[in-house]
């Protein structure tokens, strides 16, 4: 079935506009890099144009190239939605209209099991470095799930992002820097069953 222009602009227009909408509930299958992987590259841009509110949870790992964002421009892109596990690399993207971004580290408690922080002190620096570095005229930073940082780490970001005006770090407790080098390694979840 053709379609003509007018009605395609609108309705791509209007589908896109917050894609972080399109399958509640299953945040892997309708996060920013899965989207644009299954789209041509040449057509990419069409959609990235016309995004307002978008959600990433495919930052795994620093080497997970699977689409590339940084060629991409997102000039509506305002809001986003992050989902974070025990590796966080976001995407470098062209979106600097981003005033908003809400990042869920997936912290998980059971009554007899252990805490779980996914976004821990050890990774949370290099986080907010990218995040200062890809959104630097955020304005409203929120935690939704319990997070650890090193003491000072979120103060010395207020500093970083002068257009900064709400932080809602509650969720998020600050401790002591451990000067032992296995301490990173040894607090990973997968790997502290080996050594305790």
């Amino acid at each position: 079935m053709l379609v003509n222009k007018f009605w395609f602009e609108l309705a791509v227009g209007f589908l896109w506009e917050d894609v972080s909408q399109s399958a509640p509930m299953t945040w892997y299958k309708n996060d920013l890099t899965t989207l644009m992987s299954a789209i041509e590259p040449g057509r990419r841009q069409m959609y990235a144009r016309h995004m307002v509110v978008a959600q990433e949870g495919r930052i795994f790992c620093r080497t997970d190239v699977s689409v590339d964002l940084s060629d991409l421009e997102f000039p509506r892109l305002e809001e986003v939605r992050l989902m974070t596990e025990y590796e966080n690399y976001l995407p470098r993207m062209k979106a600097p209209n981003v005033w908003e971004l809400s990042v869920n580290p997936r912290y998980e408690s059971d009554w007899d099991g252990p805490e779980i922080y996914t976004l821990t002190e050890y990774n949370m620096d290099e986080l907010l470095d990218q995040i200062a570095e890809r959104f630097p005229n955020l304005q409203k930073l929120t935690f939704e799930d319990r997070a650890m940082a090193y003491e000072g780490t979120m103060d010395e970001f207020r500093k970083r992002m002068p257009m900064l005006t709400e932080i809602n770090d509650d969720l998020v407790t600050e401790v002591v820097k451990d000067t032992h080098t296995l301490r990173p390694w040894l607090d990973r979840p997968w790997s502290g069953a080996l050594w305790r």
